[in-house]
């Protein structure tokens, strides 16, 4: 009987090993998809960060050549007036009957060189804020160009991380339904364990009551007094064996409550092994 007992407590660890070893490989490749997961998001979160400082890099710039634009369209505007102006004193004059000592003509003449150096001040300036419109143009076109990628990134990586959700859901619901079978085969098997229990219990009492009533019926004093020594020791024995199955029995209801509750929680697989 004794030899039966330890057999059966032997076997019955051995699949709480192959859960712990199964359970272990599952959590480890589940940490490393997830470690892999989260160094991709840190670098997509870098190049993000690096694109918008970028976009703020390229506004700037932008800001400041929209200024220089419009200093250059005011200083534009002021050599335009100031060849207005020239031109109206100058047509005046030379349309004044006074205008023929040769001072005066020298003095046309000077003021014509310098119209015609401000006319092409005036068309560099021109050809300057032409070429600023352009760059300003491109400018733009780059920041829309960015903020479309940045925009395209944002939305991968909230593709990404519902993939991540999703997959580690998946993963962790998969772990979950195998966990439950595995503790479900267990409980099945304490459940076993516990009906032979109760047997054995059953058989020792049975012979505790069988060794009574023989105590009992003997009648010699000498077999009596002999008989009742053997009996003491067995019955101590036969208490400590009840004891210890009552200690075994205790710990196998308490673990059958705990994995009952977790399955009644979770409404994982049935005590036949089929899922809920």
């Amino acid at each position: 009987m004794k030899i039966r007992m330890s057999l059966t407590y032997q076997t019955s660890f051995r699949p709480h090993r192959r859960f712990a070893v199964c359970r272990l490989e599952m959590d480890e490749s589940i940490y490393a998809n997830l470690d892999s997961l989260s160094n991709e998001l840190n670098v997509t979160k870098l190049q993000l960060s690096s694109k918008r400082q970028a976009i703020v890099i390229l506004t700037q710039q932008l800001e400041d050549a929209k200024k220089e634009a419009y200093q250059f369209k005011l200083m534009a505007e002021q050599v335009q007036e100031r060849y207005k102006n020239l031109k109206q004193v100058l047509g005046s004059e030379a349309g004044s009957p006074t205008f023929g000592t040769s001072s005066q003509r020298n003095l046309f003449i000077n003021l014509k060189v310098k119209l015609n150096e401000s006319e092409m001040h005036s068309r560099i300036l021109e050809t300057e804020l032409s070429n600023l419109r352009k760059r300003n143009a491109e400018l733009m076109d780059d920041i829309a160009l960015l903020k479309k990628s940045a925009g395209f990134q944002h939305s991968r990586n909230l593709e990404l991380m519902a993939k991540e959700k999703s997959s580690f859901e998946t993963q962790g619901r998969e772990s979950l339904i195998k966990q439950l079978e595995l503790k479900t085969l267990e409980c099945q098997r304490i459940k076993r364990d516990l009906e032979l229990c109760n047997e054995e219990k059953q058989e020792i009492l049975s012979e505790l009551i069988h060794w009574k009533k023989s105590d009992e019926t003997e009648s010699n004093e000498e077999t009596n007094s002999i008989g009742a020594d053997t009996v003491f020791q067995e019955n101590k024995l036969l208490s400590r064996q009840i004891s210890r199955l009552e200690a075994d029995k205790k710990l196998l209801m308490q673990t059958l409550a705990k994995y009952q509750m977790l399955k009644s929680v979770t409404g994982g697989p049935s005590e036949d092994g089929e899922l809920a």
